[in-house]
C-alpha cells in the first residue's frame, strides 16, 4: 500500500511540475510569433509610425487562456503631422483562446483591456486630418468564417470572439484649426460586456467621462462637464439590428433616457429612437449653461420643473444625403433662480420651445421659441422667436418686451459689479422673409421698436466707473438710429447720436452697412482710462494676446464726426480736437482733423489701409503751426528718434510733413519703413544746450561775440527708410552786441 501511495505521489508531483513548466515555457515559445503578428498586422494597415517598449505573455493571469500585453505603445504621424502623437497607451492587453494559439486557423481574441489611452485628433485648415492613416487596398479579402478575414498565403489573422472590452482612464483631445474648435474629454472609462461571438446577444455598455470641455471661436460652451452613460442593447449581429432597452445618458445634472431601435443596411442606418428627461428639476438643465459656472453655480438655488423630449426617426445615408427626422421639445414651468447670499430672485420662469428638422427636405424644418418669460422683482420680461423655410427663403419673426431693473438684477444674480443701477426697457417686434430684403421690399419687413436706457450706473473693481444718463436705440426696416446717448466713463464724458442703414442686408447676407455717427465730448482722459489696464499681463489667469493689426471689414461704410474740448493722452494734452473719420473699402481715413497742442495748432489727414492684411499701411499729411520745439521734442518719442538734433533747442516752428509707413506690432510705425518729405520754418531757434553747437563753435573758433540763435530758418527735408535727409539751407548767425555798441549803431 505504501508503494502505491508513493508511486501515485510521484505521478502527481511530476504532472504538476510538467504543467508548471508548460505555463512558463509556452509563453516563451509563442512570444516571438505573436509579437511579430501584431507588428505585421499594424504595418500592413496603417501609414504611421508605431512603436512600443515591450510585450509579455502569460498563461497564469487568465488561465487557461493566453494573455498578451503590449506596453507603452505610441503611434505618431507622418508628413504634415511628423512628430505629432496620434495615439498612445500605457498597456494593451489581449486574452487569446489557448486552442486558437495552438492551431493554424488564426488567433481568437476573448477580451481586450486598454489602460490609459491617449488620442490627439488634429484637423488642419487645409482639411487634412492626422487620423487618416489606414492604407488603401484594391485587393478583396479572402474570408473563411463570416466576418473573419484571412490571406491566401496562409498568414494568421486575428479573430474577434469578444466577451469583454475595457478602456481605463483615457484622454481624448480634438483640435480643428480651420473651424477654431477644440475639445477635451478626460478620464474616460468604458466597459463593454456580452457574448459577441453569438449572432444574437445582449450587450451592456457602461461609459464614464469627466473633464469635458468644448471651445469654439473663443467661446466656452462646456467647461469640465461630466457625462455618464449606461446602455443595455439587444443585438442581432447577423441582421445588424439593435434594440435599446434601459438606456440613460447624463450630462452634468441633466439625465436623458433613450429607447427604440437602430438597424443597419449597407451604408444606411434606420433609426426609431425616443429620448427625454421625464419631469425633472429646472436646476438640472441650468447645470449645462457655462455662465452659471462662472457665477457660482454651486450656491445657486433653483426651483421649477423641466420636461425635455424628442425623437429621431428615419434613414441616415451619407451617400444619399438622407437624415432622420429629428424633433426636440423643451418646457419649463414655474422656474425660479436665487442665491443664498443675495436678497433678490428671478421667478416665474416659463419656456416653451420646439424644433423639428425634416431629414429629406430641410426646408421644412422649424425652430419655434413660443415663449420665454420671467419676472425680476416685479419687472416682467418676455421674448419669442420663430424660423421657417430656412433653406429657400428664411422667414423669421419675434418680439422682446419688458423692463429690466439692473439693481434688482444685481440683487438676484452675482454679476461681479460692486454697484449697479439703472433701467433698460425693450419693446421690439420683427418679422419677414429673406426675399423681402433681397428684393428691397423693406416696407414689407416688420422691424420696429426701441431699447431705452436711463440712469445706469455701474462700478466694477479694476474698471473706471460708468454712468449712462439716457439713450435710445430705435429700429425700423430701413434703419436703426441712436439718439441722445449720454455717458460718463471715469472723468471722461461722451454724447453719441447717429443712424445705421442697410443693416438688415448686412446681418442676413453680408452686404455693406452704412452709417453716420456724431460724438461730442468736453473731456476725454485717455491717461485715466489706460491706467485701469495692467502694464504686465503675465500675472493674469490667461495670457492676453494683443493683435498685431486691426483689419477693417470691406463691407462697412461709416462716417464718424467728433468734437472734443480737451484730450489728455499723457504726456500730450490737446484742446479743440475735431475730426472726421471715414471707414470705407477696408480703409480708415482721417480727414480735416485738427487740434491745439504744444503751443500751436495741428492739421492732419491720414489713411489706415488694411487691404493688404499682412502689412497694414498708414499714410497722410501733417501741418503744424507755431509749435514749441522744446515741448514737441519732450512730448513725442517719434521726434526724438527721427530728429535727435532737436534736443536742447528752443523756439517756435511751422512744419509740414507727408509720410507713409508700415505698421508693426501694437500698431506702432516700423521706423525703417517710414518715408516722406516736408518743410521746416522758424523765425528764430535758440540752442540752449547743444553738443552739436559746441563742436561747431570749436571747429570754426567762434568767440562769445557770436549768438547761439539761428534766424530765418527755411529748410526742406525728406525721410527715406526711417532716415532724415536735410537739403542745404541758409541761416543767419549774428554777433551779440553790447548795449553801448547798440546805442552807437542804432
Amino acid at each position: 500500500m505504501k508503494k502505491i501511495f508513493k508511486r501515485t505521489g510521484k505521478v502527481i508531483l511530476t504532472t504538476i511540475l510538467i504543467i508548471f513548466l508548460l505555463l512558463l515555457l509556452l509563453p516563451v515559445l509563442f512570444k516571438g510569433k505573436i509579437g511579430e503578428q501584431v507588428v505585421k498586422v499594424a504595418n500592413e494597415h496603417i501609414e504611421a509610425n508605431l512603436s512600443f517598449s515591450g510585450f509579455s505573455l502569460s498563461l497564469i493571469r487568465n488561465f487557461p487562456n493566453l494573455t498578451f500585453s503590449l506596453n507603452d505603445l505610441v503611434i505618431t504621424g507622418r508628413d504634415k503631422f511628423e512628430g505629432d502623437t496620434l495615439a498612445g497607451l500605457r498597456s494593451f492587453r489581449l486574452v487569446f483562446d489557448i486552442g486558437s494559439v495552438l492551431s493554424k486557423e488564426g488567433y481568437v481574441v476573448r477580451s481586450v483591456v486598454i489602460d490609459k489611452p491617449v488620442v490627439n485628433a488634429i484637423a488642419l485648415a487645409d482639411g487634412s486630418v492626422n487620423w487618416d492613416i489606414m492604407k488603401e487596398s484594391d485587393e478583396a479579402p479572402v474570408t473563411g468564417e463570416a466576418g473573419e478575414e484571412g490571406t491566401q498565403d496562409g498568414s494568421s489573422t486575428l479573430k474577434a470572439r469578444l466577451e469583454s472590452l475595457e478602456l481605463r482612464n483615457g484622454r481624448l483631445t480634438y483640435r480643428d484649426k480651420g473651424s477654431d474648435i477644440s475639445a477635451v474629454i478626460d478620464n474616460v472609462n468604458l466597459h463593454l460586456t456580452g457574448n459577441m461571438a453569438e449572432s444574437v446577444t445582449d450587450m451592456v455598455l457602461d461609459v464614464d467621462m469627466e473633464g469635458i470641455s468644448f471651445l469654439m471661436d473663443g467661446t466656452s460652451y462646456l467647461k469640465e462637464a461630466v457625462a455618464r452613460g449606461l446602455f443595455d442593447l439587444s443585438a442581432d449581429l447577423e441582421q445588424m439590428k439593435f434594440a435599446l432597452n434601459e438606456n440613460s445618458l447624463s450630462l452634468n445634472e441633466l439625465m436623458l433616457t433613450m429607447s427604440g431601435t437602430v438597424a443597419m443596411d449597407g451604408d444606411k442606418v434606420m433609426t426609431d429612437i425616443q429620448f427625454g428627461t421625464g419631469e425633472t428639476g429646472f436646476r438640472d438643465i441650468l447645470s449645462m449653461v457655462p455662465a452659471f459656472y462662472l457665477s457660482g453655480f454651486e450656491d445657486m438655488q433653483a426651483d421649477g420643473t423641466l420636461i425635455l423630449n424628442g425623437t429621431a426617426s428615419g434613414v441616415y445615408s451619407g451617400a444619399d444625403s438622407l437624415y432622420p427626422d429629428i424633433s426636440v421639445g423643451i418646457m419649463v414651468n414655474n422656474g425660479s433662480v436665487s442665491y443664498a447670499d443675495l436678497p433678490g430672485k428671478i421667478s416665474g420662469i416659463e419656456m416653451t420651445f420646439n424644433a423639428a428638422m425634416d431629414g429629406e427636405n430641410t426646408d421644412l424644418s422649424v425652430i419655434d421659441l413660443e415663449n420665454f418669460s420671467f419676472d425680476l422683482e416685479g419687472n416682467p420680461f418676455r421674448m419669442a422667436f420663430s424660423l421657417r423655410t430656412p433653406v429657400s427663403d428664411p422667414g423669421i419673426s419675434g418680439m422682446a418686451e419688458g423692463r429690466i431693473n439692473l439693481a434688482s438684477l444685481a440683487a438676484a444674480v452675482p454679476l461681479g459689479a460692486t454697484a449697479l443701477s439703472g433701467v433698460i426697457v425693450s419693446d421690439m417686434t420683427f418679422g419677414g422673409s429673406y426675399s423681402m430684403i433681397e428684393q428691397e421690399r423693406y416696407e414689407d419687413f416688420r422691424a420696429e421698436g426701441s431699447i431705452t436706457v436711463s440712469d445706469i450706473s455701474m462700478q466694477t473693481e479694476g474698471m473706471p466707473p460708468l454712468s449712462v444718463s439716457s439713450g435710445q436705440l430705435m429700429f425700423s426696416p430701413a434703419s436703426a438710429s441712436l439718439e441722445n446717448l449720454k455717458m460718463d466713463l471715469g472723468a471722461s464724458d461722451v454724447a453719441l447720436s447717429g443712424t445705421l442703414s442697410n443693416y438688415l442686408p448686412w446681418l442676413l447676407r453680408g452686404e455693406t452697412i452704412q452709417g453716420v455717427m456724431q460724438m461730442n465730448s468736453s473731456l476725454i482722459d485717455a491717461g485715466e482710462l489706460l491706467s485701469y489696464f495692467p502694464d504686465d499681463t503675465t500675472d493674469m489667469d490667461e495670457e492676453l494676446v494683443l493683435p498685431d493689426r486691426i483689419i477693417i471689414p470691406e463691407n462697412i461704410d461709416f462716417f464718424f464726426l467728433s468734437k472734443i474740448g480737451k484730450l489728455i493722452f499723457p504726456p500730450l494734452e490737446a484742446t479743440d480736437v475735431r475730426g472726421n473719420i471715414v471707414v470705407r473699402d477696408g480703409m480708415v481715413s482721417v480727414l480735416n482733423t485738427g487740434l491745439k497742442a504744444v503751443g500751436g495748432t495741428f492739421e492732419m489727414n491720414a489713411v489706415y489701409d488694411t487691404r493688404d492684411t499682412l502689412n497694414p499701411v498708414i499714410s497722410g499729411s501733417l501741418k503744424a503751426s507755431d509749435i514749441s520745439l522744446l515741448t514737441t521734442f519732450e512730448t513725442f518719442n517719434t521726434v526724438q528718434k527721427l530728429a535727435p538734433v532737436a534736443e536742447g533747442m528752443e523756439g517756435n516752428i511751422t512744419a509740414g510733413l507727408e509720410f507713409r509707413s508700415i505698421l508693426g506690432k501694437g500698431l506702432v510705425p516700423v521706423v525703417d519703413s517710414i518715408s516722406g518729405s516736408g518743410s521746416f520754418r522758424s523765425d528764430e531757434i535758440a540752442l540752449v544746450s547743444s553738443p552739436i553747437f559746441d563742436k561747431f563753435s570749436s571747429l570754426f573758433k567762434l568767440d562769445d561775440s557770436f549768438s547761439n540763435r539761428f534766424r530765418d530758418l527755411n529748410l526742406l527735408f525728406s525721410v527715406d527708410n526711417g532716415r532724415v535727409f536735410i537739403e542745404p539751407f541758409e541761416t543767419s548767425l549774428k554777433r551779440r552786441f553790447h548795449e553801448r555798441e547798440c546805442n552807437r549803431s542804432c
